[in-house]
């Protein structure tokens, strides 16, 4: 909030303190009322923003052999969102994890629980059949990393 609004504000809530009668006590009370309610959903809305991030997820290398190993990290990976104050986040569980070559063919190659912060951690080891090229890796629905497959 501006300051040059919170002033007009403070004046508008000073004039009312200062006169006597009911009407202008109820007045009071609103102001009060309407700038404690602007001022908590105003924080509420940056949190929001902060903990309600789309889930990120990288490689160790972007590069890797076929039949190589390559470490999988990610954040955000969360499940319920509770981003008004009703409790903590509730990390996503089950988070399939697929290879999926030029060729198209999608390869499970493992399932990972995030930690009660989102953040998940694995150990891939990618199929040993693959021919060299562009290739992802994809975690869960929407999250993929690229990746390049390198003659073992």
């Amino acid at each position: 909030m501006s300051s040059d609004l919170l002033a007009r504000r403070r004046f508008i809530l000073e004039d009312a303190l200062m006169t006597p009668n009911r009407a202008t006590s109820r007045m009071a009370a609103v102001v009060v009322t309407v700038l404690v309610s602007s001022w908590i959903l105003s924080g509420c809305s940056s949190v929001a923003a902060a903990s309600c991030a789309a889930p990120t997820a990288k490689l160790s290398s972007s590069e890797v052999k076929s039949g190589g190993e390559v470490t999988l990290t990610g954040d955000n990976f969360i499940e319920v969102c509770e981003d008004t104050g009703g409790g903590p986040n509730t990390p996503a569980t089950r988070i399939a994890v697929t290879f999926t070559d030029d060729s198209a063919a999608a390869s499970k190659l493992t399932t990972v629980h995030a930690d009660d912060k989102g953040h998940i951690e694995t150990l891939l080891t990618i199929p040993a059949d693959v021919d060299p090229g562009s290739a992802e890796i994809r975690v869960g629905d929407e999250t993929t990393v690229p990746v390049t497959i390198l003659t073992p």
